[in-house]
């Protein structure tokens, strides 16, 4: 999702509309072989989940969008599960998924994820 998170970044500086296709066609093909076994910002499904719904939103597929943020909401239950080994950091702990949440009211609106879900974090 690195990549796609780059042509975001192109996007949002050029204003050029091919940056986010570019994104788009990136997070398509990740989103397909999205695995659930880690939850994370930068090494699991959480990033790819956080800059889909970004991606989408952008373009104005709010359906697509709130796909993602709902697919990333479900991942909570592993993460605040207390039989959970998840570490407290960015690379490959509740960091990382916190981060993914407060990425997604930070792109979308301060409203796209509940303040108590961010808390229950």
């Amino acid at each position: 999702s690195g990549i796609a998170l780059l042509y975001l970044q192109l996007y949002r500086v050029t204003k050029n509309q091919s940056h986010l296709q570019r994104s788009l066609d990136y997070v398509k093909r990740i989103l397909r072989n999205l695995n659930g076994r880690r939850v994370t910002f930068l090494c699991g499904d959480a990033g790819p989940l956080a800059v889909g719904a970004v991606v989408y939103h952008k373009l104005k597929n709010d359906s697509e969008s709130k796909e993602c943020v709902a697919k990333l909401l479900q991942l909570q239950r592993t993460v605040i599960s207390m039989d959970s080994e998840l570490p407290d950091e960015l690379l490959y702990g509740r960091a990382g998924y916190l981060y993914a949440l407060l990425y997604l009211n930070t792109e979308i609106g301060p409203d796209t994820v509940p303040q108590s879900v961010i808390k229950e974090v």
